[in-house]
């Protein structure tokens, strides 16, 4: 499977489970910024024209020259191992705190917020209500049973509901939405045409349904959700949201219990593009384990689908001026020859000189004057000595 999807503007990266070997080469100067918080974490191997400076805050900058190229390990962040929630520790310390507070959209002190988190951690047993893996999961069931996806805002619905009302009998999708809208009526007569209405809903239930039609024809609708304010609190109050909603009511949720956890935009989709979107979920954290991802708007939790899943990786260039890519086991592949010689001209220097430092401690050391400081610098020459000749 094809781990890098390109959607838009930006390329996305369905995450390995395990840790693979990222090529990167760049045929124009590039400037790519990697976030402390990015899903990933980028360890270099071997690079040449590749500037890597980390600020205090913890993002890295890679700065690459032209025909500059690297090889780097790609190390998933999160946790995918089967976890036992016997084995589930308590949150403590003070490192992950940033997770605790409130922050936009995510408003902690919001009433409904603080007591819905009570509802959910009180109405569990003693003995799992501090335990961080299966409040994570009572969280993700009762959003289940108690928010509504909707695909347009409320506002939209109550809007075109009104208008129902108004119409009558003589109500059609395209007088519906021709009276709700200031859109193109070219428009709105193809989506019209692509819409049915259903007998037998109330008129908040028919005007649902309608923009659930129309938003499939078009995505117009969606740009309505940019006058809204999508917080915990109001999806808490209208019961129903977004993904972005109903992902920042769960980590409020979390957080009000005590649970370090954060929000993740991405993309949802299979990686041929056939379908697929912007899409937010969650993570959280799990003492002992780390961080484990979930989608409150899926109710995925314990069956996270990592294959849809696409966390943000980098800007697409238009030009395609530089490439990512992991490599494969199979060593005919063309980068692992150029990854050989790349590493073979970079790193013979380093092998040398651990060569020469192991044989110049084995001399203290047959003279007897062989001290504790360098016996430890023999330790991590070795080490260093037998990673770099798996490469050369």
């Amino acid at each position: 499977m094809d781990n890098i999807i390109d959607h838009k503007n930006r390329s996305y990266v369905i995450l390995p489970n395990d840790n693979k070997m990222l090529h990167v080469k760049f045929s124009s100067p590039y400037v790519f910024r990697h976030d402390k918080d990015m899903a990933f974490q980028l360890d270099e191997i071997v690079s040449r024209g590749i500037d890597t400076k980390r600020s205090d805050d913890g993002t890295t900058v890679f700065r690459a020259k032209k025909d500059s190229v690297g090889l780097y390990w790609f190390k998933n962040v999160f946790c995918r191992d089967d976890i036992d929630p016997l084995k589930v520790g308590n949150y403590s310390g003070h490192q992950l705190d940033e997770y605790l507070r409130s922050e936009r959209g995510i408003d902690l002190e919001h009433e409904l917020v603080l007591e819905t988190a009570d509802k959910i951690k009180y109405g569990m047993s003693p003995t799992d209500r501090n335990n961080a893996y299966l409040l994570g999961s009572a969280t993700i069931d009762w959003i289940k049973d108690n928010i509504e996806y909707i695909s347009v805002p409320n506002s939209l619905i109550d809007n075109v509901a009104f208008f129902i009302n108004y119409l009558g009998n003589k109500a059609s999708p395209y007088k519906i939405l021709r009276n709700s809208f200031n859109l193109n009526d070219g428009l709105i007569r193809i989506i019209a045409s692509n819409c049915t209405l259903k007998k037998g809903m109330s008129s908040k239930e028919t005007a649902k349904d309608l923009m659930e039609q129309a938003n499939q024809v078009s995505k117009i609708f969606q740009l309505f959700w940019l006058t809204e304010e999508i917080t915990a609190g109001k999806t808490l109050e209208e019961k129903s949201g977004k993904c972005v909603g109903i992902a920042r009511t769960y980590v409020a949720l979390l957080r009000a219990m005590g649970i370090p956890s954060k929000t993740i935009g991405g993309y949802f989709g299979d990686n041929y593009g056939i379908f697929g979107g912007n899409h937010v979920w969650a993570t959280l954290y799990i003492p002992e384990y780390g961080w484990k991802e979930v989608d409150p708007t899926l109710g995925e939790y314990k069956d996270f689908s990592f294959d849809f899943h696409a966390y943000s990786f980098y800007d697409k260039e238009e030009d395609n001026s530089h490439n990512f890519e992991f490599i494969g086991t199979d060593e005919s592949n063309l980068l692992v020859n150029d990854v050989i010689s790349l590493v073979k001209s970079e790193k013979r220097n380093r092998i040398a000189k651990a060569r020469n430092g192991l044989n110049f401690i084995d001399r203290y050391f047959k003279t007897s004057k062989f001290r504790k400081t360098e016996s430890l610098e023999a330790e991590l020459m070795k080490d260093e000595l037998e990673y770099l000749e798996r490469f050369c």
